[in-house]
């Protein structure tokens, strides 16, 4: 694995010693299940229909529950025949350090939930997407009034009077620059009508935010289009989620530049063009690997992974 022999010793510790073992597209689920039951973090399975198959969705939050304020979110499956390490292990195993972190400093307000059926085959629609039905279980499903009884296992699903702040980690392991994913943009170009205006200052909101918190733990980041993510699913469903990547950066810089020098170039990105391409500028590498069989462990970085936990943990107000 890419990183100094300082960071060997993370992958002796939990969460990141059962990463090899979740690093396979074998018993996600079980693997995931015992690895939040062995680090004693409070959680609960919601199971959501509406996509090409019921999802299995892991709920974490402090142990009295409350009210949900920021919503951290991260894929769990992977592609067949890949890995997964960083599309989307590592983002995994960084917010459950998060949720390890929020819970020792006693920190409320918040859920992590660590969703199923992100990845989607070719001409699969959005909605079949988790996330589709995860966002609609937010916006209809899961309200509840202050004072409501409730069970032991509703106290760990989300109670909110307002919408909560969300944000995606995707791909979040190779690479030390922070990418806030303006994709989103792009696609409500074409949309119009009061809603569209909404959700528009929605996701001007969330990004604000994210940038804030990214300066206050001093991480480099960069805005710019992203063409994956559970984002979709959430947009959608008419919900703004934030995506938040991160990438090497002269990979990050790179294509930066070129997304803001090309408008063409974003086009081709949306329409899936530019994914074969070997041009790192036009499409970086660590995209380029991901749902491949070199998505592997060996190419994470993680002298990365605690500055990105310190982010994370900041979008909870920590």
């Amino acid at each position: 694995m890419k990183g100094s022999a300082a960071n060997a010793s993370l992958w002796n510790e939990l969460p990141w010693r059962r990463f090899a073992a979740f690093a396979s597209p074998q018993n996600r689920f079980q693997n995931l299940s015992a690895l939040l039951t062995e680090c004693k973090l409070p959680f609960s399975v919601v199971c959501l229909s509406g996509g090409k198959k019921p999802a299995s969705h892991f709920f974490i939050s402090p142990a009295k529950g409350g009210e949900a304020e920021t919503v951290l979110i991260a894929h769990y499956d992977c592609a067949d025949g890949s890995p997964g390490a960083n599309d989307n292990a590592a983002a995994v195993f960084i917010l459950i350090e998060t949720a390890l972190k929020l819970l020792n400093v006693k920190k409320t307000g918040w859920f992590i939930i660590l969703t199923d059926n992100e990845e989607l085959e070719s001409g699969e629609s959005l909605r079949g997407q988790g996330s589709f039905a995860l966002a609609n279980f937010f916006r209809n499903g899961a309200r509840n009034t202050r004072g409501e009884k409730q069970s032991a296992e509703r106290n760990l699903h989300p109670v909110f009077n307002a919408m909560p702040k969300f944000f995606i980690f995707d791909l979040c392991g190779t690479g030390g620059t922070l990418i806030i994913s303006t994709m989103a943009d792009y696609l409500l170009k074409t949309e119009k009508g009061a809603g569209t205006i909404d959700i528009q200052k929605d996701f001007a909101g969330l990004r604000r935010y994210a940038m804030a918190k990214a300066e206050e733990t001093a991480r480099a980041f960069l805005l710019m289009p992203v063409p994956f993510s559970d984002d979709g699913g959430f947009l959608r469903a008419g919900l703004a989620a934030q995506l938040i990547t991160a990438l090497p950066a002269a990979e990050a810089s790179a294509f930066a530049a070129r997304s803001r020098s090309d408008p063409l170039c974003v086009n081709a990105l949306i329409n899936g063009r530019l994914r074969k391409t070997r041009d790192p500028a036009l499409f970086p590498e660590t995209w380029r690997i991901m749902n491949t069989p070199d998505d592997t462990i060996e190419r994470l970085t993680p002298e990365h992974f605690g500055g990105i936990v310190r982010f994370a943990a900041a979008l909870c107000g920590a």
